[in-house]
């Protein structure tokens, strides 16, 4: 055995420090995100805040490539996030409590809850004896059936500051920017202009020509566009509790498979000139036109970013650094929005992917003795386990469940995803009535998925009901990146 060697199998500072060297985006983004945390316990005047984040920036600029330097470096990236946060705290410019006319867009599909809709709007003006120009994000809700998305509505009503009972979800709706609600009745309703269908109502409208199963019908338009009002509350609850809501939600797994199609149908430009080139720069293309189509979600924005970060490396014939992609998309969208670190849609997928990257490709990458289908299988297991161990904290702490057989029937599950995505989108590309083949072998696979899930949804053992303390998902994942700090140490950085 070589010295150096020998070396690899004790805990190493000096390898600890390179690998983390290597993805210097993931140092930046520890500091800048628990500058966000901090706005929420710690009030300073925002001049103040700006002040020290300069005055820091500009020292460690001074000191540059000593050790103070990185140390200062960490302060000022701690008060920038905190001086952005700040500067994203959302107020009102429309009065509370008080009975006005409103000129409201609604900016998000009606979803059913509780007896009624519920959608995401913005009070574009607002009137008393003068017109009032606002941009305010509201929540709505609506007992209007004429009201859709994309409508421009005339009210007459108050708005609302509390937007749930529950407090928690109260805070959390403040966090994503929105400054209240406002409940929408035929008899408060003065006007509605009616916009041409987008882009998502469209697709919905397509998929709706060969609904033959409503389940079925249901998960596949959740799938493919985004939309889960089509989702029945009991099958959702199933889906919940064998741990593959996640498949409804569309994120990296979905963008992936759209990639997957989009670049085989672009094959024969590889035979071109410079074929490659333009194949990977039209699935880019095509990638954010679905992000636009599922209605740019935080889960489905970063999915995007990575992607196509991956794609540009493609082309330029760069190394692709999957954590620190990972921590340059996540520190891009809290720079544009920090309150996307409240989104638990996004935190789930951070924190899958993170999982997947961290833990599950190296341990995929120690498998060398077997291959083809059983290599596929296990590998499978692996990311299923390891994600599910990365996201079990939030999964409990929001939802008071954990679900314990989603790593054995994910793998499963995924085969029949494939199947789902990629019939969708064919059947949304390919002209009616040549799709029809495509939408039944979608809603063949989604009725194989439904019949899974709701069959391991109804064993006693499925899922464990426990709600996880904020200070036990601090601990959780203080440990799981002791764990990875203790294996960074030993592995040297592999290129």
């Amino acid at each position: 055995m070589f010295a150096s060697d020998h070396s690899h199998n004790h805990l190493s500072i000096n390898a600890l420090g390179h690998r983390l060297l290597s993805m210097p985006m993931l140092v930046a983004l520890l500091p800048f995100t628990a500058g966000i945390i901090l706005s929420e316990y710690l009030i300073l005047p925002l001049w103040l805040a700006i002040a020290i984040a300069l005055l820091s920036s500009a020292m460690a600029w001074y000191l540059c490539y000593s050790r103070t330097s990185l140390i200062i470096a960490a302060y000022a990236l701690l008060f920038g996030g905190y001086t952005i946060a700040m500067m994203h705290h959302t107020s009102s410019s429309t009065p509370y409590n008080t009975s006005i006319e409103m000129d409201i867009e609604v900016r998000g599909m009606p979803m059913v809850k509780e007896g009624y809709r519920v959608a995401e709007g913005r009070i574009t003006a607002w009137y008393d004896n003068t017109k009032h120009s606002a941009n305010d994000k509201v929540q709505l809700w609506i007992r209007n059936d004429s009201i859709s998305w994309g409508d421009k509505i005339r009210v007459a009503g108050e708005l609302q500051k509390r937007m749930s009972r529950h407090e928690e979800y109260n805070r959390l709706l403040l966090r994503r920017n929105y400054v209240g609600g406002i409940s929408i009745t035929p008899a408060t309703t003065l006007h509605i202009e009616n916009q041409p269908a987008r882009l998502q109502q469209l697709a919905c409208e397509k998929l709706d020509l060969y609904a033959t199963d409503s389940d079925s019908h249901g998960v596949v338009t959740a799938m493919v566009t985004a939309t889960r009002t089509r989702v029945s509350p009991t099958l959702q609850n199933s889906y919940s509790r064998t741990g593959l809501t996640h498949l409804m939600a569309v994120s990296g797994l979905h963008l992936g498979i759209v990639a997957w199609v989009i670049g085989t149908l672009l094959l024969p430009l590889v035979l071109c000139f410079r074929g490659h080139i333009v194949r990977h720069l039209l699935t880019i293309i095509a990638l954010w036109i679905f992000v636009i189509m599922c209605g740019g979600t935080p889960s489905i924005i970063r999915s995007a970013v990575m992607l196509t970060a991956l794609y540009l490396s493609l082309v330029s014939s760069s190394q692709y650094n999957t954590i620190n992609t990972l921590a340059t998309t996540i520190l891009l969208m809290l720079v544009f929005n920090p309150n996307y670190l409240y989104d638990i849609s996004f935190q789930l997928s951070v924190t899958a992917v993170a999982g997947i990257a961290i833990w599950g490709i190296p341990l995929i990458g120690q498998i060398h003795d077997i291959q083809g289908v059983e290599k596929s299988i296990i590998s499978s297991i692996i990311i299923s386990i390891t994600a599910t161990l990365w996201t079990l904290p939030i999964i409990s702490h929001h939802f008071s469940i954990i679900p314990i057989i989603g790593i054995v029937i994910t793998p499963i599950a995924m085969i029949t995803a494939y199947g789902i995505i990629c019939c969708g989108i064919l059947t949304l590309l390919i002209p009616h009535p040549l799709s029809t083949p495509f939408a039944m072998v979608g809603e063949w696979c989604a009725k194989l998925q439904n019949r899974l899930v709701i069959g391991c949804g109804d064993m006693p053992f499925a899922a464990v009901e426990y709600s996880m303390t904020t200070t036990s998902m601090v601990i959780y994942y203080i440990f799981c990146i002791a764990i990875t700090m203790v294996i960074w140490s030993k592995i040297p950085k592999k290129s």
